[in-house]
């Protein structure tokens, strides 16, 4: 069961990384300087890659089917 767990933990890590940069290249859609943007950013990718990391355990890595 290990490498599941490694691959949804990197897909995790992968997604966190990814919406944190992908919101760097977009200009702050709320009246907010560009360091509340930027924690605004990390707050989404948390909620997203703790969203995929509970799904991916539950299903793929601890699941009924997973065995």
């Amino acid at each position: 069961d290990f490498p599941k767990f490694f691959a949804v933990s990197v897909v995790g890590l992968l997604i966190n990384s990814g919406v944190v940069v992908g919101v760097t290249f977009v200009p702050p859609l709320l009246p907010v300087n560009d360091q509340i943007w930027l924690n605004l950013a990390k707050l989404v990718a948390s909620a997203a890659s703790f969203t995929w990391n509970f799904l991916g355990y539950k299903f793929l890595v601890f699941g009924k089917g997973s065995q």
